[in-house]
């Protein structure tokens, strides 16, 4: 944990630390594990903590030791947070340990830390944690402090009860990370909907472990899961009424990043998003959170979570279509570029690629596509000629499975550094075996390969519009 300055140690000693020694979150997480508390903080915060008669009590659950910062450290608070989450992360390794990173600015629900040590023992190497909220600091610690008074006790509180007073005090960051909201965040890590009369429904774009074994999973450099070779041992907490954490944060917090935003669109996300480990990402993302202080009413969550699905297919699929551009970018392929350009206003990848599915595609070389680019650009914004460009451009997609056992079929008694693939249409795509031009890869999902031409088999019947037909004479 990190906690340093006067704001972050009042929150701790105020808030964090009156919910955390709630019976069923530290207590019982420090009784059914073995664990010990570190702390990196100022040598004035650990005067303030070690002189809090609460915090002493902290002390009896398990060793605690502290980390001192220097002020060029505490100046560069963001850099200071990327190194000790690196010395955490090593040393937790070492010892085949589980690592959790605690915050100091939020209130507990009664019960999730216990959680996370049940998940723990049924045998979990690495938890995830969809049920946060920020809050405004200015609403929300008034009404904590009418509600469980301004001393230093221990306070209970249940998840309903947490999450009503988070939902009814939101921050403006978390508002305008609301679906319909014209201004989202141009940092999209997640995305609410509201539930009336009953909470919210979120969605985690990208996410970090929460509670995890950094022995057993490797993280990536932006500190997602590289891999999972195990997904029984993942856990995604999505009930509030499991683990639950009010995040508080001043008004004006992080406001540049709605400030001049527009509405939550594929396009302003591609980019951001392919920075991420689509694996991952794609998981969780799909393991909505479901924040509520009522009973769930399904006939109000099923819809809403249908259309977090659908959002979610676009913005994954949105996400491949920008790594195949770059990537056909880089090789040259400018005309298959410019058609995933044209295929994405229309609106129509999905009729190429499932962004949950790994495809090989097959790419006609440059010299092939430059003639007909026009004629097929057009024809994709005809309605009447649409379907037919799409069937012809579907056969280059290939299952990845179903390449490579093409390729192993071919390649057997084969030794030639290209390959005939027969198409669906009767052509012949001759695959360059060049590492330059085959198999490059286009995100987690996809990679290309170029074909240095296509030529007409004599038995081959074409499917082609009739309008390449005439442009290829």
């Amino acid at each position: 944990m990190s906690v340093w300055g006067d704001w972050h140690t009042d929150m701790f000693l105020r808030l964090n630390l009156r919910t955390l020694l709630s019976p069923n979150n530290f207590p019982s997480f420090a009784k059914d594990l073995d664990i010990s508390f570190r702390i990196w903080t100022t040598p004035t915060a650990r005067v303030q903590l070690e002189a809090d008669e609460l915090f002493q009590t902290l002390e009896t659950h398990c060793p605690v030791s502290y980390e001192m910062l220097s002020q060029n450290q505490v100046n560069d608070a963001i850099g200071t947070h990327h190194i000790f989450w690196q010395e955490g992360l090593i040393q937790a390794a070492a010892q085949e340990a589980f690592v959790l990173f605690l915050p100091p600015d939020v209130a507990w629900a009664e019960g999730s830390l216990r959680h996370l040590g049940e998940l723990a023992k049924q045998g979990k190497t690495a938890i995830f944690f969809n049920n946060h909220v920020r809050t405004n600091i200015a609403t929300v610690l008034p009404e904590f402090e009418r509600t469980y008074t301004k001393d230093r006790s221990i306070v209970t509180i249940n998840s309903r009860e947490l999450t009503r007073m988070a939902v009814t005090n939101l921050h403006p960051l978390y508002t305008a990370f609301l679906r319909d909201s014209p201004n989202f965040p141009y940092h999209p890590e997640i995305v609410i909907w509201p539930v009336p009369g009953e909470g919210l429904l979120t969605c985690f774009t990208a996410h970090n472990p929460f509670f995890f074994r950094p022995d057993v999973h490797e993280l990536t450099a932006s500190r997602m899961l590289k891999s999972i070779p195990d997904r029984d041992k993942v856990h995604f907490v999505t009930d509030s009424d499991d683990l639950f954490m009010l995040s508080l944060a001043e008004p004006g917090k992080d406001r540049q990043w709605y400030d001049e935003n527009t509405p939550l669109q594929t396009l302003s996300v591609m980019k951001w998003y392919s920075q991420y480990t689509a694996f991952s990402c794609d998981m969780m993302a799909r393991e909505f959170g479901n924040i509520h202080f009522e009973d769930m009413t399904q006939s109000k969550w099923k819809p809403i979570k249908n259309s977090a699905n659908i959002l979610v297919d676009q913005l994954a699929t949105g996400r491949e279509l920008y790594h195949l551009w770059v990537a056909l970018s880089r090789i040259g392929q400018q005309c298959a570029a410019s058609l995933l350009g044209v295929i994405f206003i229309l609106r129509i990848t999905r009729r190429f690629l499932s962004p949950q599915y790994k495809h090989v595609i097959i790419v006609p070389a440059e010299e092939f596509l430059e003639p007909i680019i026009h004629e097929l650009t057009s024809a994709m914004l005809d309605l009447n000629r649409r379907n037919d460009v799409i069937r012809w451009l579907r056969m280059f997609v290939w299952p990845m499975r179903d390449f490579e056992r093409r390729v192993r079929e071919i390649n057997i008694f084969r030794g030639d550094v290209t390959f005939p693939l027969v198409l669906e249409d009767g052509r012949t795509a001759l695959i360059d075996l060049d590492p330059d031009n085959y198999r490059v890869r286009a995100g987690d999902y996809n990679e290309i390969v170029v074909a240095r031409d296509l030529t007409r088999e004599p038995s081959g019947k074409s499917a082609l519009p009739d309008f390449i037909h005439r442009t290829l004479g």
